[in-house]
């Protein structure tokens, strides 16, 4: 209590400990400014966007509150440091998202064009087996059924030249079996 009396009545001790603590609130604000500064240029080296904006905002909190401490050129200065860095950041993260959504639909192409592949190599599977199946049944005269193996192929692929060639000579053999059957059954008949 004689301590504080003695400064009240001692106007320079007073005004040297005014100032001392006002030179210790500065030292703290810049601190506080700093290291939200450089959290926020660490997190936008990792890419971490929102975590980095959020640190300038806190920077500029920090600046912002205790202003009257400090000259109006480094405030401004101090302040435009920090717009500036989040400018960056900005720019820097719609850089990224750009270029991340570049990247997903680049993924996207390449796994439908390989999906498409996959699919038509099935598809050229199936007719293949479709094909073998009909011939083995052409060998086995069973032609009506070889033709429907032969219309599915086709219904799978119209333009399919092996099937469309199979088609037309399975039903020529058919047609040469039936008449051949006419001209027998024609004959025992006559006879």
């Amino acid at each position: 209590a004689q301590a504080q009396a003695a400064e009240l009545q001692d106007p320079k001790g007073l005004l040297e400990t005014t100032i001392g603590t006002n030179q210790l609130l500065v030292q703290k604000m810049y601190a506080e400014y700093l290291k939200y500064m450089n959290e926020a240029r660490s997190q936008k080296g990792n890419r971490q966007y929102a975590t980095a904006r959020d640190a300038v905002s806190n920077a500029k909190t920090a600046l912002d509150r205790d202003q009257l401490l400090i000259s109006t050129a480094r405030y401004h200065e101090l302040r435009s440091a920090a717009t500036q860095l989040a400018s960056e950041i900005d720019t820097e993260a719609r850089l990224w998202d750009a270029a991340e959504h570049a990247r997903t639909e680049h993924r996207r192409e390449i796994e439908s064009r390989i999906a498409r592949e996959e699919a038509e190599a099935a598809k050229g599977q199936e007719i293949e087996d479709l094909l073998r199946r009909a011939s083995e049944l052409q060998h086995e005269q069973k032609y009506d059924k070889a033709l429907k193996l032969i219309e599915q192929a086709l219904f799978l692929d119209p333009t399919n030249p092996g099937a469309q060639g199979m088609r037309d000579i399975i039903q020529d053999v058919r047609l040469l079996v039936q008449q051949k059957e006419l001209g027998r059954l024609r004959d025992l008949m006559t006879a």
